[in-house]
């Protein structure tokens, strides 16, 4: 990039039986008010007519090109999106979200504002698509990349998403996704901030996530891959943390938090080898009541893990009536 010149941002997007949310996804990116814009849009061999409403919806903006490959799951969409991504930054947007339409502008400003190579925004749930926009953006706020660290090992204001962040290009040979591997996120995130002197966190709801029956986060009952990936994880996670032996406890609340998430979907009866599902679900007991008076965790999840540790079925049962009763999950 020459002096003076803006700089160009490529959005990765993959797309796999997304069905008209494509469409809505689409216009969101190609509607930003930033516009040195490429935009990668990835056919993980859908069978829907995800594809076909992609061209469909990108016909008239040649800053958008539709790549197609063989179904290989969102890690491989994501590899396979970055290795076409030709821009200064990059950012991912999964196919059923959408971006406020200043988003991308604001990331890059505070990116040059700041001069650091990563920016994250906020999600915000959403319903609909049209439930989303001009959301409020105010300033950003410079902090480490330990400290960023050490956010996601408690879930503090990070959630260790690869999405709702802008990345430099610097970082692109960190954005490695593990294919074939749930919760693969978490590890490629740490890895980054761990590689970060410095990053910028907006407070601003410019990604919104749709709650979509049927996708991969709205899937309530986990099995065996659930278990495997996030273990894969959690040692990768393990692994960067091991040269911070100052956030030793905050990884075992990490450790405690995921292993919750996971065993408290579990669902026995589909899982193969349903010893090894037991196991883990002790072994997640165990790391609870561990973390459960830590005061490094909130006090929802010292509760959370509390009450995990004591009964499993008494968690999930009050976790369910919250979220009933709020709409609202956290973690």
């Amino acid at each position: 990039m020459e002096n003076g010149e803006t700089p160009k941002v490529s959005i990765v997007v993959p797309m796999y039986n997304v069905g008209e949310c494509a469409a809505a996804c689409l216009r969101s990116l190609m509607g930003q008010t930033y516009r040195n814009i490429e935009i990668v849009v990835v056919d993980d061999g859908a069978t829907d007519d995800t594809a076909d409403i992609c061209a469909r919806t990108i016909a008239d903006d040649d800053r958008v090109k539709l790549v197609h490959k063989e179904n290989g799951g969102l890690s491989s969409a994501r590899n396979f999106g970055l290795a076409c991504a030709t821009g200064d930054f990059v950012t991912f947007v999964d196919g059923d979200d959408v971006l406020d339409e200043c988003a991308v502008g604001h990331m890059v400003a505070l990116a040059q504002k700041t001069g650091v190579p990563l920016v994250t925004c906020e999600y915000k749930k959403i319903d609909s698509t049209d439930d989303f926009g001009c959301q409020e953006i105010g300033e950003g706020k410079v902090v480490s990349g330990g400290e960023l660290l050490r956010m996601l090992l408690l879930l503090n204001g990070e959630s260790g998403s690869a999405c709702a962040k802008l990345y430099a290009r610097e970082l692109f040979p960190l954005l490695a996704f593990p294919e074939g591997q749930l919760f693969e996120d978490f590890g490629v995130e740490a890895t980054v901030f761990f590689n970060v002197d410095k990053a910028c966190i907006s407070g601003a709801e410019l990604y919104g996530y749709l709650a979509r029956e049927g996708s991969i986060t709205t899937n309530k009952k986990y099995e065996d891959k659930h278990l495997e990936g996030m273990e894969a994880s959690l040692s990768i996670v393990g692994d960067v943390v091991d040269d911070r032996p100052e956030l030793k406890d905050a990884f075992a609340c990490f450790e405690a938090f995921c292993s919750l998430r996971v065993a408290s979907r579990l669902d026995l009866n589909k899982c193969i080898d349903k010893r090894k599902a037991k196991a883990y679900i002790l072994n997640a007991r165990k790391r609870c009541r561990k973390v459960a008076g830590n005061p490094l965790a909130s006090k929802t999840w010292r509760f959370r893990c509390g009450l995990f540790a004591f009964s499993p079925a008494l968690h999930n049962l009050v976790y369910s009536l919250y979220g009933s009763l709020t709409g609202k999950v956290v973690g």
